[in-house]
């Protein structure tokens, strides 16, 4: 739900569309090597584009970081 929401606002505030942010996001997650959620490749790309979303950054980065931790140990 969240990606839906960050993926919107992208659009919204660069016009870009729905298949070029899709396609953006494929390119950083096999950029990353898929260790990355489709909502951080969001907030990623809206962070590089200078699209502020400030709801929900937080507990998805927490979650990441949760998940980053738990797969290392």
């Amino acid at each position: 739900m969240n990606s839906e929401k960050f993926r919107r606002r992208i659009i919204e505030d660069t016009g870009l569309s729905r298949k070029e942010i899709n396609d953006i996001v494929e390119e950083k997650r096999v950029k990353l090597k898929g260790r990355i959620s489709e909502e951080l490749a969001l907030l990623i790309i809206a962070k590089e584009l200078a699209v502020i979303i400030e709801k929900d950054k937080d507990r998805c980065l927490d979650e990441w970081i949760n998940k980053g931790v738990r797969n290392s140990t």
